[in-house]
């Protein structure tokens, strides 16, 4: 239903000159596309709309957050090189508009960038700090897919208790967030 209702709302955005409108609805259809569809190419292509509109509407947070989607949906399909720049922007901007949430999905990509470039003391470095910071604060998603690519790490380095380790945690994560979404959904 959402995806109906972001292309619906979308028709009607392009008829408006409201640019923060049109990057928000570009930027969630990116996310259905990216992480629900897993139709990549499609996703990164409203991302990438949505960035023009957030330049447009001098929205920087927005565009901190849109960078953090392509980055993640490139390494999500293995393109490092094709992310780097979106992450490097990230880095270099997310000062300014610093975000618990945010700050355990940038250590997550730092994590996975420098592991698939072979740094692995990096790598490790921040996937702890992902971990450790969404324990504290983040989003218990953001925590399960920190515990996730850390895992897939942990494997790639023959490290295999620690990777199962993880591993478990990341189910055990995700099922507590399966089983809230059901009650609020026996709720309503």
């Amino acid at each position: 239903k959402s995806f109906f209702y972001y292309n619906k709302g979308l028709i009607y955005a392009d008829k408006t000159n409201d640019s923060k409108l049109k990057n928000l609805l570009h930027n969630n259809l990116g996310n259905i596309y990216c992480f629900d569809k897993k139709e990549y190419q499609k996703g990164i292509a409203h991302y990438k709309k949505s960035l023009e509109y957030s330049a447009k509407a001098n929205d920087s947070s927005q565009l901190v957050l849109t960078n953090l989607n392509i980055a993640w949906a490139y390494f999500d399909i293995g393109k490092y090189k094709e992310g780097a720049p979106y992450l490097k922007f990230i880095n270099k901007n997310y000062s300014r508009f610093e975000n618990k949430s945010i700050s355990v999905i940038l250590n997550m990509l730092n994590g996975m960038y420098f592991a698939n470039s072979g740094e692995n003391d990096k790598a490790e470095s921040y996937f702890l700090k992902a971990i450790e910071l969404g324990k504290k604060e983040g989003s218990k998603s953001d925590l399960s897919y920190s515990h996730q690519e850390y895992s897939k790490f942990l494997l790639k380095k023959g490290d295999y208790k620690k990777a199962y380790e993880n591993l478990v945690v990341y189910d055990k994560i995700t099922e507590e967030l399966y089983n809230e979404d059901k009650l609020k959904k026996a709720d309503v």
